[in-house]
């Protein structure tokens, strides 16, 4: 057989997602080229390559969305549910395509926009949404989510998205058959110039692997505009080094002068919400964060142009201070 189907249950005990982790691994070392996965009842495709990509592949996705999936997804769900309404679905750093399918399954999303920078990766996204019958749903762009459009960046075109750094140029010792080029996107361009977007929400999620500042910067007309939103972008390691860039992306987001903005704790065991009031507040977060040695994403932060109500905070599992 080329591929294989494994069923993803959130409520599993983690002993037995630990069980079916090591007997997916092993089967595809040994005989898979593909790996097909039942998600939200969509199908999901995946590549396993070589021994070393499947393992990575699967445990990727075993970890984001297996011990994240029930807090991180329900966020997103209720958000869309209960707190918007005519809802535009960008998935930037849309990876295979998880929160996509995700959007499209939620009756208040009218469209979803699949973004991301490597093409490979596009092709199997492309093969889910086919799959699927999703391609009136769906839109996958192949583009580097940036400050301009029409730039070229680098990425590296042999790492999946939780390692893969968009390059402002080819560097680091590797040499120039180890990347890929790609146009890049200011997410300002897409809603307001090529979709035309005057009304309704618009729900944008962001994991671009360090890139988020960039990304940040090519929104300022749609922080501007009369449309309703929510802002999920992931807080990566890379951006926090210096006391300097604390400031500068803590910045970046204060002045886009949400009325609400959330720290979502996806590494407490249960996950939370917590309502962040003051800048000096955001800052201090941000500092703590940064202070810890974890190897990818941090936490994620919520913009919402409208405050999640008490009774939905409550729901999803939120406080209002820390």
């Amino acid at each position: 057989m080329k591929s294989i189907f494994f069923t993803i249950k959130s409520k599993l005990p983690n002993s037995t997602k630990r069980k079916i982790e090591g007997m997916a691994c092993a089967l595809i070392k040994r005989f898979l080229k593909t790996i097909s996965i039942s998600y939200r009842g969509y199908r999901v495709f995946l590549p396993a390559r070589d021994n070393c990509a499947a393992v990575i592949y699967f445990r990727y996705l075993l970890t984001h969305f297996w011990e994240h999936e029930i807090f991180e997804q329900k966020v997103v769900q209720h958000l869309l549910e209960r707190h918007m309404s005519d809802v535009h679905f960008i998935d930037g750093g849309a990876s295979y395509g998880l929160y996509s399918l995700l959007a499209s399954s939620t009756p208040t999303v009218n469209k979803t926009y699949a973004i991301e920078c490597l093409l490979e990766t596009c092709h199997w996204l492309k093969r889910t949404i086919f799959y699927n019958h999703l391609e009136d749903r769906v839109d996958c762009i192949h583009a580097a989510i940036s400050s301009s459009s029409g730039g070229t960046h680098f990425v590296q075109a042999s790492d999946h998205s939780e390692w893969n750094k968009t390059l402002a140029a080819v560097g680091n010792g590797r040499s120039a058959s180890q990347y890929e080029k790609v146009e890049t996107l200011a997410l300002d361009d897409l809603i307001f110039d090529q979709l035309g977007l005057t009304k309704g929400s618009v729900f944008i999620k962001l994991d671009l692997e360090g890139n988020e500042y960039s990304a940040l910067k090519g929104l300022q007309r749609f922080f501007s505009s009369g449309l309703d939103y929510v802002l999920f972008t992931e807080i990566h390691t890379g951006i926090l080094q210096t006391e300097e860039a604390i400031l500068k992306y803590a910045q970046e987001l204060w002045d886009k002068k949400a009325a609400g903005v959330y720290d979502v704790q996806v590494r407490k065991e249960q996950g939370r919400i917590v309502e962040l009031n003051t800048f000096s507040e955001f800052a201090d977060l941000l500092r703590e964060y940064a202070q810890q040695q974890f190897p990818c994403n941090l936490t994620n932060i919520l913009l919402c142009k409208r405050k999640i109500s008490p009774q939905l905070l409550k729901e999803i599992g939120g406080r209002l201070g820390r």
